[in-house]
């Protein structure tokens, strides 16, 4: 890829992080930009109305929604994995073996 393309797409990267922020940051959105994609995190109970607002507002017109992520916190420090494949180790492993 050219620089000329990569310039390109990182200054609409950087345009689009910018309108997000403007428009969404005060509802609780983070936006970022990072490794060349535009990152945005959503308050669960807006998902839906800030996901039909990017699709239908005519200055972002999004058509595709490329990944959901969530985290389920409901057993957090009261189990681990049951894998052989996982670490003791890092944040995954949220419960705490020597309680105070």
């Amino acid at each position: 890829m050219s620089e000329t393309v990569k310039n390109r797409f990182q200054d609409r990267h950087a345009a689009l992080a910018d309108n997000l922020r403007q428009r969404y940051e005060s509802q609780g959105c983070d936006i970022s930009l990072a490794l060349g994609e535009v990152t945005m995190v959503v308050p669960r109970d807006q998902l839906v109305a800030i996901a039909t607002e990017l699709r239908d507002d005519e200055s972002f017109q999004f058509e595709e929604l490329v990944d959901a992520c969530g985290v389920d916190y409901a057993g957090y420090g009261d189990d681990e994995w049951m894998t052989t494949e996982a670490s003791l180790e890092g944040f995954c492993r949220g419960v705490d073996r020597h309680p105070i």
